[in-house]
Order: C-alpha cells, then structure tokens, then sequence
C-alpha cells in the first residue's frame, strides 16, 4: 500500500478511535479506608488520552473509598501501589486496516488481551504483586463499544478486593 493512501487511513482511524467512553466507577466499597497512601499509575496509552486514562483511574480509585489520603508517586515512607497496564495482545494490523477501509462500518471480529499489574510497596521495597487478565472476542466497528474500559474497571475491582482481604495494606483505624 502507498503511503498515499496509508496515511489517511491512520489520520481517520486515530480520529475515530478518539471517541472513547470513560472508566466506569469502580463496585468495589469498603468500610474502613487504607493507611495513606502514595499512588503511581502508568496505563499503556500515551499521549493526551494516556494521561486522560491515568487521571480517571486515580479519581476512580479516590472515588471509591477505599483510601483515606492517595498522594503521587513511590513513598519510601509508608505504603505505595502501583498500577500499570503490561502490554497485551490487540486486534492485528491486518483487520485494523480493513477496518480503516471500511470507516468502521463492517463489523470485524477481533480478539483481544488486557493485563493489570498492581504491587504493593512498604517503605520502597516492593511487598506483593497482583496480576490479573482479561482476553475474549469484540467487534471492531465505530457503533460497537469495546470492553476496555468495563474490564479495567473489573480488574481494579479485583485488585482492592484481594487488597483488602490479604490485608498487604492496613486499614485505617
């Protein structure tokens, strides 16, 4: 394919997919909030939107109230979590193509992974390691949303969930 015709199909793409939905707040409540915390997030995406994504995981993560007091960054006082989005398996360059073709009028199925990674840090050592996944079949078509967003939502969920139940973090008293 020329680069003629390449370019405008990734300027249209890039366009189309700029219309994402927000993360859904999270189900997960507590009674007791955490100890304060400091607080990294790192979502895959980059640019404006990765930043937007940071930003909603943590006002999410506010939102929820399982923190008395999230603070910025790696603390080598206290306790830390951090949250990052390992790379996954995405739709291949082949049916995003098509897809370009198409203005994302035809639906084509795709199949997809989604990692999340929280760890748990006490005083700069790192304490405990979460992993969760999430992978299935979407449609790659602009009137079709993904699953995204609802999956990072689940997997935060899981994550204070396990937090708390395991108890890697105290409960403020």
């Amino acid at each position: 394919m020329s680069d003629k015709v390449v370019l405008p199909l990734l300027v249209v793409l890039s366009l189309l997919s700029g219309c994402s939905t927000t993360l859904p707040p999270l189900e997960h409540r507590q009674v007791e909030p955490f100890v304060p915390v400091g607080l990294r997030v790192s979502m895959l995406t980059t640019g404006r939107k990765g930043d937007t994504s940071n930003r909603q995981v943590v006002q999410r993560l506010q939102q929820s109230g399982s923190f008395s007091w999230l603070d910025e960054g790696i603390s080598r006082n206290g306790y830390s979590l951090l949250i990052v989005e390992p790379a996954g398996k995405r739709a291949n360059t082949g049916v995003v193509l098509l897809g370009a073709l198409t203005l994302l009028t035809l639906p084509l199925p795709v199949s997809y992974e989604q990692h999340l990674r929280g760890t748990v840090f006490k005083d700069g050592v790192p304490i405990k390691s979460y992993d969760y996944r999430r992978d299935g079949w979407g449609v790659l078509a602009w009137y079709v949303p993904m699953p995204f967003d609802r999956n990072k939502r689940d997997m935060l969920d899981e994550l204070l969930g396990d937090i708390e139940r395991e108890q890697t973090i105290p409960k403020q008293r």
